[in-house]
């Protein structure tokens, strides 16, 4: 079986409890006072985001994916 800390990150992802800015910003608004992602500070940083569609982390997904997998990302 997958360890713990994996399958603890896993369930914060798919029950949207990963800890983005839109997270905190709901939480903590005095401390993060924007829910705007601070790479590319265009999107506000939900879970996806933060993981799969900022555009600036998307770029090193697909030189990752390229690098360890034959198959195209997209």
């Amino acid at each position: 079986p997958p360890p713990h800390s994996s399958l603890s990150a896993l369930f914060r992802v798919l029950s949207g409890k990963l800890t983005s800015r839109s997270l905190l910003y709901r939480i903590v608004p005095d401390i993060v006072p924007s829910p705007t992602c601070s790479i590319c500070r265009f999107h506000d940083e939900s879970g996806a985001h933060l993981l799969f569609t900022c555009p600036l982390k998307m770029r090193i997904w697909r030189l990752a994916w390229q690098k360890h997998f034959a198959a195209p990302f997209d």
